[in-house]
């Protein structure tokens, strides 16, 4: 997420620290390119203590990273998207209903119960770790066009700074 980080030091305006329902959190308050403000939050850092999806050992290490050094969860307010979601927000694809893959052959596209959706786009969209054994692939997801693979770090990294208005 280095383009990330280059975009949110830049337009980085503001730091508060808030609390709610016993939870803690840090409000980000950034200045987009077009000078709109938007406001991030992000969740506390995971610790040992807290429980993880059991996909967690299959995170890439920068999302690991992420998320035991940074937030469990950052996203925009207005939409709780363009983020990496809070752990406890993660679901496997398949606990919905996909009318997109009506008509497409199961090879056609990724396994959905392989799929976890890690981060929502905003549009219907979402960034998925797709894990087949030891296997790790990007994958997005969307209500409005068949699933495709992609490199999951490069578009966590893109779709993260298009939230941000870069």
């Amino acid at each position: 997420m280095s383009d990330t980080y280059t975009t949110i030091t830049a337009s980085l305006a503001d730091v508060a620290l808030l609390t709610s329902k016993g939870e803690w959190f840090l409000l980000y308050r950034m200045t987009a390119a077009d000078g709109d403000d938007m406001y991030y939050l992000g969740g506390r850092p995971v610790t040992e203590n807290d429980d993880v999806p059991a996909v967690w050992h299959h995170f890439p290490a920068s999302l690991t990273r992420f998320y035991t050094h940074l937030h469990n969860g950052w996203n925009c307010i207005a939409g709780r998207t363009v983020g990496p979601l809070p752990l406890r927000d993660m679901f496997r694809i398949d606990a919905f209903e996909w009318g997109i893959l009506d008509g497409l052959s199961p090879d056609e596209y990724p396994d959905p119960a392989r799929c976890v959706a890690t981060f929502r786009s905003g549009g219907g969209g979402f960034l998925c770790l797709y894990v087949d054994g030891d296997a790790v692939r990007g994958v997005v997801w969307s209500s409005d066009e068949p699933p495709y693979f992609v490199d999951y770090s490069t578009y966590l990294d893109i779709w993260t700074n298009v939230g941000l208005g870069a």
